[in-house]
């Protein structure tokens, strides 16, 4: 049973302090120990209401509401937090259905969940039934090395209502100011905007809404004019709302309305190119077709840095699964890969991802992990599903762009009549970075199409034998190759060796009025030499 209370103390000045500060409005609560808490090492997490909103909150009309209600929340059977709120979680369609809803938990200001956040979400669904295959997708990202890394944990969600007990997917910071500060530079600065469908009802109970049945509309992601209101319901102002700012939002649809020089010109103003790539990559390898990584018209995110730049952040993939998807099905994807120096980039975060955590290697060490914990879930099921998935996403990269071995193209020795020398070659998609071997720093280079490149090398006076190193994207060498330049003249390459910067001409404008005001005469005194 639920028990409530409340503590109420008076001074002796007569004045009156209670805790929770609501009193008997919204006491504390909890519930003696009734044998539903796992106890072989699974994260438990307990919700406890009274039984009166538990059942207010299941009724049809209600559970669309985002209003919370009353709560305790015991973590781990030890830690206790009083006076939470707690909604229902789920689409509209899944609210009102008990295999697909979870739970969404505020909690106190002077008392966040470990510390840090002030709301999780408590997911039970993968697709139309229970399940937590998308946790495994969260494992990819996060121990994969690129742009993103969410932290989410498998618990055992001991629910007020008794039919949603059971394993469920913690998600912590989510897409929030506090995960994008601990992964961008000022992140929290940023937008983030939920793509998503409008779904509206279609009948009603008394005078009130039923979620179901309902009707959706949707748009692509293209240019839908200069009004904000246009783009409102369909890119969901997710942070710093309070700014409505939808500028980036409507730029970058813009730009994808776009086609040829158009679309190139400004485009890097716009989209974060190669963190857009890695975030459509973790999104493409998951399978998922209810997404907008296969094309459909919401579940996807994109999120814009201070600087307007916009990526895109994979979201709810946990439903219509399919292995032999196209790593192309998103137009906005196909866009920006038809030039082959990005497509190369592509393939190469979907290869790099697959190497590393991607693969029945590493991935067979999570499901065997959670199958110990909570045996119930088809874990086996889910690892063949992504090796499948993972090694028709390795053929469809080598029918994109042919596998090379890593090479220098152009003849040894080289004969040039300058300080530097254009070396060519060939490497796959798996060749992220070239440099010269003892050098740390990586070259700038010129990627031709999928598989050619070339490189400006500096070129010392005579012959200089050069090994060029080929890293992936962990850093690992994945290929060496040399050459020898022969310079035959002189002229030796700039380098820290040989410059110096003696002089630093600058020529000050016109003083300003708070500059004559503070005394300075001579615009010269802003001269440096």
């Amino acid at each position: 049973a639920v028990v409530a209370f409340y503590i109420r103390g008076n001074d002796t000045a007569g004045e009156i302090s209670q805790f929770p500060p609501l009193g008997a409005q919204r006491p504390a609560l909890y519930e003696v120990d009734d044998g539903r808490a796992a106890t072989n090492g699974l994260h438990n997490f307990r919700i406890i209401m009274s039984a009166a909103d538990v059942s207010f909150m299941h009724v049809s009309t209600e559970v669309m509401s985002n209003d919370r209600l009353n709560a305790t929340v015991i973590d781990a059977e030890s830690r206790i937090y009083y006076g939470c709120g707690v909604r229902l979680k789920s689409s509209e369609r899944g609210r009102d259905n008990l295999n697909r809803v979870g739970y969404n938990v505020q909690f106190p200001a002077d008392n966040l969940y470990l510390g840090v956040h002030g709301k999780v979400a408590i997911d039970r669904s993968q697709g139309q039934s229970p399940g937590q295959r998308e946790l495994l997708f969260d494992i990819m990202m996060s121990n994969s090395g690129g742009v993103l890394s969410r932290y989410y944990d498998l618990i055992r969600v001991i629910a007020p209502n008794n039919s949603l007990t059971g394993s469920a997917t913690l998600q912590l910071a989510r897409y929030d100011e506090l995960f994008l500060d601990s992964q961008f530079e000022d992140g929290g600065d940023g937008r983030v905007y939920e793509y998503e469908l409008i779904y509206y009802p279609t009948s009603e109970s008394g005078g009130l809404k039923r979620p179901q049945p309902d009707r959706v509309t949707g748009v692509s992601v293209s240019n839908l004019g200069d009004d904000p209101e246009v783009y409102r319901w369909f890119f969901l102002n997710k942070i710093n709302r309070e700014a409505d700012d939808f500028d980036p939002i409507i730029n970058y649809a813009k730009q994808f309305s776009k086609s040829g020089t158009a679309f190139e010109d400004g485009l890097e103003d716009v989209v974060d190119v190669d963190s857009w790539l890695r975030g459509m990559a973790y999104a493409v390898l998951t399978g998922s077709g209810d997404n907008a990584a296969a094309g459909s018209q919401h579940n996807g995110a994109y999120y814009a840095n201070p600087r307007g730049q916009v990526m895109f952040l994979p979201h709810d993939m946990d439903f219509s699964f399919s292995t032999s998807r196209s790593i192309f099905a998103n137009g906005e994807c196909n866009k920006l890969t038809a030039d082959a120096s990005r497509r190369r980039i592509y393939l190469g975060h979907l290869h790099d991802i697959i190497t590393t955590t991607y693969n029945n290697g590493y991935m067979s060490i999570w499901t065997s992990h959670f199958a110990a914990l909570d045996p119930a879930q088809n874990w086996s099921s889910d690892l063949s599903s992504m090796n499948s998935r993972s090694s028709n996403v390795l053929s469809q990269i080598n029918s994109a762009i042919s596998p090379v071995n890593f090479s220098i193209t152009t003849q040894s020795p080289l004969t040039v009549s300058s300080g530097r020398a254009a070396v060519s070659g060939e490497g796959w998609v798996n060749v992220r970075s070239i440099r010269v071997r003892g050098n740390p720093d990586s070259l700038p280079v010129t990627w031709l199409d999928g598989n050619s490149w070339r490189v400006n090398l500096p070129a010392p006076p005579g012959p200089n034998p050069v090994i060029l190193e080929a890293l992936d994207f962990s850093g690992n060498v994945v290929g060496t190759e040399s050459i020898t330049i022969n310079n035959t003249t002189l002229v030796a390459p700039a380098s820290a060796t040989n410059l110096v910067v003696s002089e630093l001409m600058y020529h000050p404008g016109q003083l300003t009025a708070a500059e004559i005001n503070a005394g300075i005469v001579d615009p010269d005194q802003f001269e440096y030499i």
